[in-house]
């Protein structure tokens, strides 16, 4: 189980997978902290300033990767500064086996996941 200061952060936490997500971990007793552009976390890929909040106590972060694949890599590299150890990075099975282009946004998230040096 985490502590407050030992939280899981999770992106997209208004959407379909994240609101499942937050009701499953908090449920087992997880501290969690729900973010989105309209969540309990403010937290918007295209507001860099509402990042250092979010991540303020996270170690572990469910990655809804942004739009932009460039942010996406920026956003995990401050998130293992700030002390995050562990992604999950939502994907599709087989992700780099089909042709990148139409998924660039979610390889990319999987590829700044396995670099950051943090587990995933």
């Amino acid at each position: 189980m985490t502590t407050q200061a030992d939280s899981i952060l999770v992106l997209g936490a208004t959407g379909k997978t994240g609101r499942r997500l937050v009701r499953t971990l908090r449920a087992a007793g997880e501290h969690v902290r729900a973010a989105s552009r309209s969540g309990e976390v403010r937290f918007d890929w295209a507001d860099r300033e509402t990042w250092p909040a979010a991540l303020d106590g996270a170690t572990a972060v469910y990655l809804v990767a942004s739009e932009n694949p460039s942010l996406t890599r920026v956003f995990v590299d401050r998130a293992v500064v700030a002390g995050v150890r562990r992604f999950v990075a939502l994907s599709g099975r087989g992700i780099g086996l089909v042709p990148p282009e139409p998924f660039k946004s979610v390889v990319t998230a999987e590829e700044a996941v396995r670099d950051s040096g943090a587990q995933w």
